[in-house]
């Protein structure tokens, strides 16, 4: 689901329109990468099974948190992880990226 979400009500209605598509959602955190900055990228993998087709779904992907304080203040979703390991200028890191 492609989209730009503000604040937690925007973030939160486009996760939960997400979830609802998948039975067995799960997901976990592969490689957690500092940045520096107050910036951490998340290598993970999700696996799940369509909710009407029954059909698996396993994907990995990058998600770029930026902190403030010790709260998420900004996250940008890779659907691919060689786009999120580019975003951040580790692109050499191309073992972790998806194919």
């Amino acid at each position: 689901m492609e989209g730009v979400w503000r604040g937690l009500e925007e973030m939160s209605e486009g996760t939960r329109e997400y979830f609802r598509a998948f039975s067995d959602l799960r997901m976990e955190a592969e490689r957690i990468i500092d940045l520096g900055d107050d910036r951490v990228l998340v290598l993970s993998r999700q696996t799940a099974r369509g909710k009407l087709s029954g059909v698996p779904f396993e994907h990995e992907l990058g998600d770029l948190f930026t902190l403030a304080d010790g709260n998420i203040v900004s996250m940008a979703s890779h659907w691919r992880r060689a786009d999120a390991l580019e975003a951040v200028g580790l692109s050499e890191l191309g073992a972790y990226a998806d194919s």
